[in-house]
Order: structure tokens, then sequence, then C-alpha cells
């Protein structure tokens, strides 16, 4: 490791002897304005006294010109102040002198984890952060060049401050989450975390606890106080996947966390304030769950304050051709496999499957052609696109849906007629045939417009 020694007043000659003896290389300067000339010149660590004014000056002036600069600040044994000030400062740890070998082994396994682990914190951030940028994003529909024109104007209008409560609603798979953490790292918040929730896979015994934490003894297993997660948001972005499936309990204690800022975690006496933006995502119909009393009407409208509706793959025409394609090189350099190719009979059978999965199907596929398929050109039976299947009392039936889909009356009437020529026009024994009554079965063919041919 490369050390550089920065001196004052004390005398870091023994601290420095001690470094050179367990192998490390050093190097030392006075302090004045070239340190940070120094510190860029290959120094892995800087010891700095901070004993003077100076020194806590020389502190903040690396750590404004270079907030990675790894510092431990050296100080008297007794200088218990100047060590606290040199945290706030930014000093990633302190030496207080003397020093023994041991104990300086110690801190630098120390200062050497914290910038490992900050390190690998700065890469999952990046990686998590990787493709959000609106520049990136997939999708040429009007209604997605409006979700990423509603991202823009959000990220514009919180720059200083502010944070909205944005409800994300949409079909399984629309890609709801790709669009959280676009608001998150387009915003004020990005250098913050983004902490991810899933509702609906978390016990509903247990999310309360997980989403505002919990005292030492608030319940049987709670032997420990532990940090929810609206906590560890702090300064950040809370996702909350799924939020039709938080608890009673849960919903209201969230809608006093939007309305005041403010938690408290199970069994504490005490509100701690915390300044977090949640972004909520569903793809259930709240409104209809309000009505029938199933979800909080008004932490319903305290969500609602910016929704974003994400249409279903099937509505967003070209953009499936896209997307596919984009997926296709995204994954072949992931698993660093050649890029393949659409024929136009596959790119025809993308235009024309109805993808109920939507963005996530439509990835899972190319994934999948991309791991197990030899051929350059992908064909349509590479696809391996799913036949849909209804079932009715234990019972699966093939039913074979065109790919574009149809309309439920077209369906609904083809059915009907089927039925009528089994039973050869009598309605009474179609009804029976499709257990319904006989009353049913004239109106419906009255409205399908049937004729009376069949009504007999």
């Amino acid at each position: 490791m490369h050390v550089l020694a920065v001196a004052s007043k004390v005398d870091l000659g023994s601290l420095m002897a001690l470094l050179n003896e367990l192998g490390h290389q050093v190097r030392s300067c006075e302090i004045d304005r070239t340190v940070a000339e120094h510190l860029l010149d290959r120094a892995d660590l800087v010891l700095l006294d901070v004993s003077t004014e100076a020194g806590m000056e020389t502190l903040r002036q690396l750590r404004f010109e270079d907030p990675s600069a790894l510092v431990v600040a050296v100080t008297p044994e007794q200088s218990v102040d100047q060590a606290v000030q040199a945290m706030q400062n930014g000093a990633a740890d302190y030496a207080p002198l003397p020093m023994t070998a041991g104990r300086l082994t110690l801190l630098l396994d120390h200062v050497v984890q914290q910038r490992r682990t900050d390190a690998q914190l700065s890469y999952l951030r990046d990686r998590e952060a990787r493709g959000t940028e609106i520049g990136s994003l997939v999708g040429q529909c009007p209604t997605m060049r409006k979700v990423f024109d509603t991202i823009l104007r959000l990220a514009r209008r919180t720059v200083s401050a502010g944070a909205p409560t944005i409800l994300l609603q949409g079909e399984t798979g629309t890609g709801k989450g790709c669009i959280a953490r676009s608001i998150h790292y387009n915003g004020r918040r990005r250098d913050a975390s983004f902490v991810e929730v899933n509702c609906a896979a978390i016990p509903v015994t247990l999310l309360e606890g997980e989403l505002f934490g919990h005292e030492k003894g608030a319940f049987t297993d709670a032997r420990l106080p532990r940090v929810g997660l609206i906590e560890t948001a702090q300064q950040g972005t809370l996702f909350l996947d799924e939020v039709a499936c938080l608890s009673e309990a849960a919903q209201a204690k969230l809608l006093t966390f939007l309305e005041e800022k403010m938690i408290r975690r199970l069994g504490s006496s005490v509100d701690r304030h915390f300044d977090v933006q949640v972004v909520a995502s569903t793809n259930r119909d709240l409104a209809a769950m309000a009505e029938q009393d199933r979800f909080r009407v008004d932490l319903l409208h305290r969500l609602n304050v910016v929704t974003i509706t994400l249409p279903p793959l099937r509505e967003r025409g070209p953009d499936r051709i896209e997307l596919a394609q984009f997926f296709l090189h995204q994954l072949a350099q992931e698993y660093g496999q050649p890029v393949k190719q659409l024929s136009q009979e596959a790119i025809a059978l993308i235009e024309r499957y109805p993808w109920p999965g939507n963005v996530r199907e439509l990835r899972n596929t190319m994934e999948r052609v991309v791991l197990l398929e030899d051929e350059t050109w992908i064909r349509p039976e590479h696809l391996h696109l799913r036949k849909h299947r209804i079932t009715s009392r234990g019972h699966s039936y093939q039913l074979q849906l065109p790919p574009e889909g149809l309309p439920l009356e077209d369906l609904e009437r083809q059915v009907i007629e089927h039925a009528m020529r089994a039973c050869e026009g009598n309605v009474s024994s179609a009804a029976r045939y499709l257990k319904i009554s006989r009353q049913t079965l004239r109106y419906r063919l009255k409205k399908l417009g049937l004729g009376p041919g069949w009504s007999k």
C-alpha cells in the first residue's frame, strides 16, 4: 500500500517506521496547498495530522477535491474532540498516538475493508442504475414517450427539494420496476439508496416489521432491535412493489408516514422523521378494491399524487420488435454469445402474439433463444411461444386464439354457434349444453344478433 504521511505538529516518524516494517511504501510531506497533488500521485492512504486547524482545513480540502480519498486522522491520544471533529469532516478513521504494530495493522485492515465495501456498493449502485437514463429506455410509441416525458418533468421539478408520491399502474411484466429505478436515478436522490420491497413476497405478519423496524422485545422473536426498510431508504427512494398486498395495519402506518414523514418502530414510543420518496406500483384496480373496503380510500388518494400508467406490450406497436432486438444484443453480450438475428417470419410472429407476460415474457423468450439456440437466424419455432388453455372443473381444454387476440364478443358468438349446431338449433338443449338457463341463452342470442332461426 502507498501511504502518504502529512504532518505539521505531531511527529509521525515512529508511525512511518511501523508502516515500513509492515511492508508498506511510505512518503511524507508537510501540510501545505500541494497535499492534494501528492495524494493524486498514487497515494492509497493518507495519514493526516489534524492536531492543528491547518490539518483540519487540509482534511476538508482533500474531501472536497476527492470525495473518495481515504484519510486516517492522526491525533495525540488525549485529543478525543479532534478525533470526533475529523470523523465529522470525512476521515475514514483516526489513529491516536502512540500506536503499536498490532493496533496499526487492525486499523489498516479496517480502512481497507471499508474502502472495499464502498467500492462494492458503488459498483452495485452503478450496475443497478445502468440503463435507467431516459435516453437509453426503449420505446417509441406515444404512450411510452409520455411516460418518459413525465419522468423528465419530475426530475427537473424536484431538483432542490420535494418528494412527490408516485403510483405506477400496469399489468404484470410491463416494466414498473424499471420505471421506478429511472425515477430514482434521474432525480436528485440518485446518490442515496433505492430500496425495493416486494409486498407480495413478504408474509403479511412480517411485512410491517420489515418496513417500519422493531425494537428489542417487540414480539417473541425480537431479540435485537432492527432497522426498517423505510429507515434504510433515508434521503433516497422506497419502491413498494404490489402495494395492494399491504395489510390493513401496514396501510394505516404507511398513510401516517406519507402525511407526516414520521414512523414509529414496533414496540417503540418514539417517532422518527425520515426524508424518503415513495414510489408504489400495482397491477390491480385500487379504486375497485377501495370500493370493496379492501384498500384504504385515504391511502389511495395519498398515493395518487402522480400516476403513471404503463401500457401492455400488445399495445406498443413497433416497440415489440425494438425491445426484442435490444434484448438479443444485451443478453448476447451478457452471456458472451454471438448476436442472433430475427427472421421476417419471427418478426411477424412477435408482432401478432399478444404477450400476456408483457416485457418480462419477451425478455425471457429472448434469453432462452440466446442460451439454447445455435442458429444465427431466429425462426418462429425457436421462440416456443405458449398456447393458451382454459380450465373448467378440473378439465383442461386447448383454446386456439389468434396471436393478435380477438374481441370477447366474437369468442362468445363462436361458442354459442357451436353449441346451437351441436343441438340442431334446440335452445333448451343448447342451454343445458352450455350450463346456463334457457332465458339467458335467448338473451345472448338476441344480443349477438344470431337471428330467429335458432330461437325456436
